[in-house]
């Protein structure tokens, strides 16, 4: 069923007026402060604020990135973003993950009947 909706998605992006609409979504949630950042950091901790700009700003690169994310999630309900972690560095980068190879699966653990988890399914 989701499949069918994604093409659905995509078909539905072929009008003019629907393609303007995602745009605007995505410029809009994207738009700079008046300090000229797309997210804007505020902890009492410096050390914290300096590892978040670091994340977002070097390493997953908003700047760049976030527009065509947020258009994409807007454009299909959901936007998975795949993390490479290293347990000694944190994260060293993230790049999105098709929608439509990720599965949502429930019910596999007895002990936790409202367990959820996501499952990256190649096509």
């Amino acid at each position: 069923a989701r499949i069918g909706l994604f093409k659905d998605y995509e078909s539905m992006e072929s009008d003019s007026i629907i393609a303007s609409a995602l745009d605007i979504y995505a410029d809009e949630s994207t738009m700079k402060s008046e300090y000229g950042n797309i997210i804007e950091i505020h902890s009492d901790n410096n050390n914290i604020k300096e590892i978040l700009n670091n994340l977002f700003y070097d390493i997953l690169n908003i700047e760049f990135n976030l527009w065509p994310w947020v258009r994409n999630m807007c454009k299909y309900g959901d936007f998975f973003l795949f993390l490479d972690i290293s347990p000694e560095y944190g994260v060293l980068s993230g790049f999105p993950v098709p929608v439509n190879e990720i599965e949502r699966e429930e019910g596999f653990d007895p002990e936790d009947p409202m367990a959820t988890r996501f499952r990256w399914v190649t096509q």
